[in-house]
């Protein structure tokens, strides 16, 4: 997507890098949630085996506290959603790109936290990494990766403004030229 400005000005351009970036924390968050799992079952324990997000999600809503059944439930698909628009609104040319960025990282950072928080309400003795297989660790980078790249936002150019001074004409609030003394 290219915006044309005022005549003569350079197009603005999307932020590629970071809406892959955006997409591949997305795909990493997917990949976690529905194909990997977040415990690996101990060898020392009789064990139910290994956990994915489904059994977490079986867990929370039988014994889970508010955040990890929220979570669990439907929190984390929200925040999905969220980080997508959110970072793809971030990579768009707009008078709202700045504060699109800004929010675009701290819902990625926050995504990781809810992932930590929601841990701790569904894992007897307090060690969320204890145990830990890859699709915890695949979830929270997917959300930090995903927060990178609406942090990266589109291309800002460094343009002169149209009406900017040309050299023969003084700046405005610049010392005037000195002129010669009469005889």
């Amino acid at each position: 997507m290219v915006s044309a400005g005022a005549q003569g000005q350079q197009p603005r351009t999307i932020g590629v890098l970071g809406i892959v970036l955006v997409t591949l924390g997305v795909v990493l968050i997917l990949i976690s949630f529905t194909a990997l799992h977040w415990y690996a079952a101990s060898s020392q324990v009789d064990s139910a085996g290994d956990a994915g997000f489904a059994d977490l999600h079986r867990l929370a809503t039988v014994s889970g506290r508010g955040l990890a059944r929220a979570y669990f439930g439907w929190f984390a698909w929200l925040l999905i959603l969220a980080v997508i628009v959110l970072g793809f609104l971030a990579n768009v040319p707009s008078a709202a790109a700045l504060w699109l960025r800004v929010a675009g990282v701290l819902l990625g950072l926050a995504g990781a936290g809810a992932t930590y928080a929601a841990l701790h309400g569904v894992v007897p003795g307090g060690n969320v990494f204890h145990n830990a297989d890859a699709g915890i660790w695949l979830a929270m980078i997917g959300y930090v990766i995903a927060g990178a790249g609406a942090a990266v936002g589109p291309p800002r150019t460094s343009q002169p403004p149209e009406d900017a001074a040309t050299p023969d004409t003084p700046t405005p609030g610049a010392p005037a030229p000195r002129r010669p003394r009469p005889f």
